[in-house]
């Protein structure tokens, strides 16, 4: 599982109750794939906060930024590869996705 932070940058809908998350995700933001991220629960007593998009559309990667921009169904969002040190190859070793 890689490191990163997931930002909502536009949406159609409410179902996230902040903008922006912090975890873990075992997988980049692919093309014809949901994408799926967990991190510390908003709630006391709960263990962990999920959030999982719709199939993604569209899908980008800065590699500068190793920041993916990515759009589903409803939405607009980035990824920040938090785990600076990981390379391009296994950041995209998470996937399917070629980098193009």
């Amino acid at each position: 599982m890689m490191h990163a932070k997931i930002t909502k940058i536009e949406s159609n809908h409410q179902n996230l109750r902040t903008n922006d998350m912090e975890g873990k995700t075992p997988v980049i933001p692919e093309v014809g794939e949901i994408f799926m991220i967990f991190g510390e629960s908003l709630t006391p007593g709960n263990n962990m906060r999920a959030i999982h998009t719709t199939e993604v559309q569209e899908s980008k990667y800065d590699s500068e930024t190793k920041t993916f921009t990515f759009k589903t169904r409803n939405s607009l969002y980035t990824v920040e590869i938090l785990d600076k040190n990981l390379t391009d190859e296994e950041i995209f070793s998470h996937g399917k996705w070629k980098k193009s």
